[in-house]
């Protein structure tokens, strides 16, 4: 049976309205119109939605105008089964998204609304602002890159003041400055409900920064806040990390490209030896250096509830990346750290593979885009003979394989227990001495390490 429905605008109108008739009765999951699609056939499409009550989904990301939206609003209006609602991408306007609020209001079941990409300004916000503050089903908003500015921030927050449904709310790229994100920090100051906020690609500053972190020794339910590009700089980076000792909700903080530095790397990491919440930091492209990268390292060995922490795009070097495997020996919970394009030699590489064959959580460590020989810039997964491990060093992966192979060829029982890999020993070092470069110390060690993963 059907689960959805796409007409290509390339029909002829009385095509497009056959086709939409015969699938009437057949659109149990939902409607999807595809872009550069006209009036005529989102008509004939809300008419099908009309006559059938199994759509859930409608999405409308196309060129549609306001006509359009009005009609979607009105069939909408009384509809008692669809809960999710796309129109992103069509540059509606205030004018056009005035008649999404006007649904907001009515609507007895939408949970979820895409309005991305449809240049809204203040006044339009100031519209869903207005809807939020008696609507009591919608639980998720995305309104990406649009141009609400302060003054729309401002009548948002309001209305999430007062709403007691919304969940999800994304505001990346709309031109939001520290006084925006003020209204929006003491707005959910006093939620109760809400749990992401989505501020990425605006210009938070350190004082919105301050705020949001004010914020979250109040707020327990905001689970993952993106602030990534928002000119948090080291002293943001600081009121965040005053505010983690005490925050026991937030498990994912993003904040990447904000100049954050080697100072506002270490207050975090300080603050994330006592923080028993959070799970996925990101930090990457932040100018961070190996006095930062050496604060993660204690941080590693105290903290044993983070899964992920990417330090990618930074200026780490192998000084830090050496303090960093002593952590990851130590923590229980990291399963991926990535360290792309830093830094890091084949030095520092050593010493976290090291490090990674001893820890008993890592999963994934990502040293590609690094100051290593060729071998290593490749991604591979690998060393997943008896675990599910994905290191992305190409010699690692070259010299198991040639290890595996040269043991295999003996006996089952041989290979089970490892007693031939000396008689292949010699071999497989000459591979890694190919590869590597290197003086044998170096070789014996990969090799010890390489034979620790097969084993």
């Amino acid at each position: 049976m059907m689960s959805g429905l796409d007409v290509k605008p390339n029909l002829g109108d009385s095509v497009r309205r056959r086709v939409c008739e015969s699938f009437k009765q057949q659109i149990p999951g939902g409607i999807h119109v595809p872009k550069h699609s006209d009036a005529s056939l989102v008509a004939s499409l809300a008419q099908a939605l009309e006559n059938n009550p199994e759509i859930r989904s409608l999405d409308f990301r196309c060129h549609i105008i306001e006509e359009g939206i009005a009609l979607i609003k009105d069939v909408l209006g009384d509809n008692e089964t669809v809960t999710n609602l796309d129109v992103s991408a069509n540059r509606l306007g205030d004018e056009g998204v005035a008649h999404v609020a006007k649904l907001l209001e009515q609507t007895r079941t939408l949970s979820r609304v895409a309005i991305a990409d449809n240049c809204i300004h203040p006044r339009g916000a100031m519209l869903l602002g207005k809807a939020l503050h008696n609507q009591a089903t919608l639980t998720a908003l995305d309104l990406r890159g649009n141009y609400i500015e302060d003054s729309g921030a401002q009548e948002l927050a309001a209305g999430i003041t007062t709403n007691h449904t919304l969940k999800y709310l994304n505001l990346r790229g709309n031109d939001i400055q520290a006084e925006g994100v003020r209204h929006l920090a003491h707005a959910i100051q006093s939620s109760k409900i809400i749990s992401y906020l989505g501020l990425r690609d605006n210009q938070a500053g350190v004082d919105g920064t301050a705020a949001l972190a004010a914020a979250m020794l109040m707020n327990t339910t905001i689970t993952h806040l993106n602030l990534h590009g928002n000119s948090v700089q080291t002293c943001g980076a600081r009121k965040l990390a005053d505010a983690l000792q005490r925050n026991s909700s937030l498990r994912h903080l993003y904040l990447g490209r904000n100049g954050i530095c080697d100072q506002g790397a270490q207050a975090l990491s300080s603050a994330l030896a006592r923080n028993g919440s959070l799970t996925h930091l990101s930090l990457e492209d932040n100018r961070i250096q190996d006095a930062g990268a050496l604060g993660f390292g204690v941080c590693l060995a105290a903290n044993n509830t983070m899964i992920l922490l990417d330090l990618g795009f930074n200026g780490i070097g192998d000084k830090g990346a050496a303090e960093l495997a002593k952590g990851i020996v130590q923590n229980k919970s990291i399963r991926r750290i990535v360290l792309r394009h830093n830094w890091i030699t084949d030095d520092g590489a050593v010493c976290l593979a090291e490090s990674t064959a001893r820890s008993t959580s890592l999963e994934e460590l990502d040293l590609s885009e690094n100051e290593v020989p060729d071998i290593f810039e490749t991604p591979r997964q690998a060393m997943q003979q008896n675990r599910a491990w994905r290191i992305r060093l190409d010699f690692f992966y070259d010299l198991m394989l040639s290890l595996q192979r040269a043991c295999k060829a003996c006996s089952s029982a041989c290979f089970q227990n490892g007693a031939c890999v000396s008689k292949h020993a010699d071999g497989a070092v000459q591979i890694l001495l190919q590869i590597v470069g290197r003086g044998g110390g170096t070789a014996q060690l990969l090799l010890q390490l390489i034979v620790s993963f097969c084993f």
